[in-house]
């Protein structure tokens, strides 16, 4: 659908967030996010541990979910890294 017929329509015509007033996210601040909600899907899952081999916690279905949650939130965030590493340095060898 065209902006013309939108507006006859009486349609709202989908805005980028930078035009609506909200600040866009950037990369940057998106990895940030990243880090820090896997270091604390780490710090939960080492203090589960710790609580399970104290014996203050003892359920190990949920202390082995929070292990396995933090390290493939972790690969997946070195992954990311690697890519985009990669993607750099594709654009740094790039012939202009």
């Amino acid at each position: 659908m065209g902006a013309a017929q939108a507006l006859r329509l009486g349609g709202e015509m989908s805005l980028p967030d930078a035009a609506r007033g909200k600040p866009e996210v950037g990369f940057e601040s998106a990895m940030i996010d990243a880090i820090d909600r896997v270091n604390q899907s780490g710090v939960f899952a080492e203090q589960s541990a710790k609580a399970f081999a104290e014996g203050r916690l003892d359920d190990i279905h949920g202390t082995m979910i929070a292990a396995k949650k933090a390290d493939i939130e972790l690969r997946l965030l070195a992954n990311v890294r690697t890519k985009v590493v990669d993607a750099i340095n594709d654009l740094l060898r790039m012939n202009v």
